[in-house]
């Protein structure tokens, strides 16, 4: 096929960076803005990570859908339609009077994440030379360190001088920029037939994409579900609702996943090494600033200053590794080397004390940066090349369903299991009654955090494994 809009792909990388810088931003600055929301509403931690789990929900159960779509009716429309529904929410967010009415805010904004993140990978796929795919993935990677770089110390100065509300209208004039630039460069150019869709007529696979809607709610409610005999019927249900799924894609003419993508060896790999990766990353971001904030008792801009410690490593490896893969072509060997990193600093992240000092903490979180930007860039670069240009845009909805899917499970999984060990260690205490005065609370905090940061080396040690497999 025709590699058109060549001559114009910055103008695509600049736009879909921004639309990255902009997600990654709003990621970064809610993480260190929970504590916060947290004693504002007077919820327990539980309740305030809907903040998170109700974001992730939507865009994991949303996004194979508008990849589908971005195929359809081309990524460039989806993409700018998502930048508009991402801004409604964020303002809606800003003004919300009452705990629920932000989580249904957030969803509105998830809405517009997941079309953004869908249609994001596929312009570039569709804009860029196969044989340099990596090296823009990486330059792509910039913007992905930039926003959690900027995004904990903007959040931190925000929620100490303003309040948490400022976070979400801090976005604004960036969307409104990103917004612009797509209309005026990209939604006028040659090659329509691949930005602006196919315009075929196949039927649209309603039945996959409301049994797969069903599926992820009904795990995001076994992740988040600490009754014994409930978790039985959510997993039956999750059981079901998993079958039903894979005999109606079987069966589809135009289905939303594709099942034969998922029987190919580097594909199925590559988006559970991405999973398995991004799980274990949300359980250290969203644990660490509950540590800092508690047990340490910083400051926002303080907690700030030490999350950035991910994004400066990402800001200067993510270029390198995408480069890398661009010479070397081995994801194999340069993924797996990432995720290698990853656990040394996430086996580090277990023996942390409350005497571990703030600069040791610093440098554990810069190996983590570090090992996720050697990962991510040929990771994705390794599926992606690899797919028809026809494919683009739903391989881009599967593997950020991946990454969301790992932080789905990383944000259930830390908070379910933290909350438990917590409770077991301080003899019943729930995390917002936490005394910072209190030896045993302090004690039972750093030993539910060891325990939860052994659960997330297990599961990049697992994602080691998949690395590994891959063609």
């Amino acid at each position: 096929m025709e590699r058109t809009l060549t001559n114009s792909r910055w103008h695509a990388l600049v736009m879909v960076a921004g639309g990255v810088l902009l997600s990654t931003m709003d990621s970064s600055m809610i993480n260190v803005a929970l504590p916060e929301i947290m004693l504002h509403f007077n919820v327990a931690m539980s309740q305030v990570q809907l903040v998170v789990l109700v974001y992730l929900m939507v865009i994991t159960s949303s996004l194979v859908v508008w990849g589908r779509v971005a195929d359809r009716f081309g990524p460039i429309r989806i993409y700018l339609a998502g930048i508009t529904i991402f801004v409604l929410g964020a303002l809606g967010c800003s003004i919300s009077p009452e705990f629920h009415v932000l989580i249904g805010c957030r969803l509105l904004q998830a809405l517009g994440a997941a079309m953004i993140m869908a249609a994001g990978p596929a312009i570039l796929k569709l804009t860029s030379p196969a044989a340099s795919l990596g090296g823009t993935l990486g330059l792509v990677g910039i913007a992905t360190s930039c926003g959690l770089m900027s995004g904990p110390i903007i959040s931190g100065m925000l929620l100490q001088y303003v309040s948490w509300r400022a976070i979400f209208v801090i976005s604004v004039p960036l969307a409104a920029m990103i917004f612009l630039l797509g209309c005026k460069k990209l939604l006028d150019m040659k090659g329509k037939n691949s930005l602006l869709g196919t315009k075929n007529h196949e039927t649209a696979d309603w039945k996959g994409a409301l049994t797969w809607v069903l599926l992820v709610g009904c795990y995001v409610l076994l992740l988040t579900d600490n009754d014994f005999i409930n978790s039985w019927f959510l997993l039956i249900f999750l059981l079901i609702f998993l079958v039903t799924f894979l005999v109606i894609e079987t069966h589809a003419s135009s289905p939303i996943l594709p099942l034969s993508l998922l029987r190919k060896r580097y594909y199925w790999t590559g988006a559970a090494a991405a999973s398995l990766s991004f799980a274990a990353l949300f359980m250290v971001i969203i644990l660490i600033p509950f540590f800092l904030k508690l047990v340490r008792v910083f400051e926002p801009s303080e907690i700030g200053l030490i999350m950035m410690a991910v994004p400066v490593s990402l800001v200067i490896v993510s270029p390198f590794s995408g480069w890398l893969y661009d010479r070397l072509g081995s994801a194999r060997v340069i993924s797996t080397t990432g995720l290698l990193l990853s656990c040394s600093s996430v086996f580090l992240l277990s023996r942390v004390s409350a005497d571990t000092s703030s600069s040791t903490l610093f440098l554990i979180l810069v190996v983590l940066g570090a090992g996720q930007s050697v990962f991510l860039s040929p990771n994705s670069a390794s599926v992606l090349t690899r797919v028809e240009d026809r494919f683009a845009g739903i391989t881009s909805g599967i593997l950020a369903t991946a990454r969301n899917f790992g932080m789905l499970t990383g944000a259930g999984v830390a908070t379910g299991a933290f909350s438990y060990f917590f409770e077991k260690h301080s003899h019943g205490a729930s995390l917002n009654t936490f005394m910072a005065n209190s030896q045993l609370h302090i004690n039972a905090f750093i030993h539910a955090q060891q325990q939860t940061m052994t659960i997330a080396l297990m599961l990049l040690i697992a994602g080691v494994i998949c690395s590994l497999l891959r063609s």
